[in-house]
């Protein structure tokens, strides 16, 4: 009974043994066709950005992308009340934030104490601006 049990244990192993490589296989796969792609397009970005030193026009494609930089809004939570608005000044004008989304953009960073007061403040309120 025991050498059966070790036949079958032996028989799971060389099966999990062929999946673990077929999956290894099918992974590697899949690398090589999203890497393919991505290494033909920087090419063509390093190619083109080749071409265009000197020209200025590199720098009019970066800023036409706006801002791909990740930049973190600024938690509130009640304390430094200028440092803040000066940090979410910096943020409207790096990520080019429309007047229209800039209170509600920053309604999601407020905690604590500064969160309880806004949402009495916006109850009753239409169209609060934030300057």
């Amino acid at each position: 009974m025991e050498e059966a049990l070790r036949a079958i244990l032996e028989e799971h192993r060389r099966k999990l043994q062929q999946l673990f490589s077929e999956q290894k296989q099918k992974i590697e796969a899949l690398q090589q066709q999203m890497l393919t792609p991505l290494s033909n397009q920087l090419q063509i970005s390093a190619e083109h950005a080749q071409h265009n030193i000197g020209t200025g026009l590199e720098l009019k494609a970066r800023n036409k992308l706006h801002f791909n930089l990740k930049v973190e809004f600024p938690v509130f939570d009640g304390t430094d009340p200028r440092g803040w608005l000066k940090k979410c000044t910096q943020y409207f004008s790096l990520c080019r934030v429309i007047g229209e989304q800039k209170v509600d953009l920053a309604a999601l960073h407020l905690k604590g104490p500064a969160k309880v007061w806004f949402n009495g403040y916006i109850l009753g309120r239409s169209n609060v601006m934030w300057e």
